[in-house]
């Protein structure tokens, strides 16, 4: 019973599937930009200028989560600048 319910989700997430990309591929075909808007993301020099305080701690040798308690950011902001030094 148990291998029956699953395989019926499976068939109902392939066809969920299905039915995303071609709706993706039919707005492609009439010219609508799939994905985030062009010009919002922030070049690197940017990013590491706004959170220039949370560079120095990790420079400094600081760990992630005592760099974002010190500087009052989230832990993935800290990581994002730590992958961009």
């Amino acid at each position: 019973m148990f291998t029956l319910l699953a395989e019926f989700a499976r068939l109902e997430r392939e066809t969920l599937r299905e039915c995303i990309l071609s709706g993706m591929d039919e707005a492609r075909r009439q010219g609508v930009t799939i994905g985030r808007p062009l010009g919002v993301t922030e070049e690197k020099a940017v990013f590491l200028k706004k959170y220039a305080a949370v560079a120095r701690q990790l420079r400094a040798g600081l760990s992630v989560r005592n760099t974002a308690k010190l500087c009052d950011v989230a832990i993935n902001t800290v990581r994002k600048v730590k992958a961009l030094l």
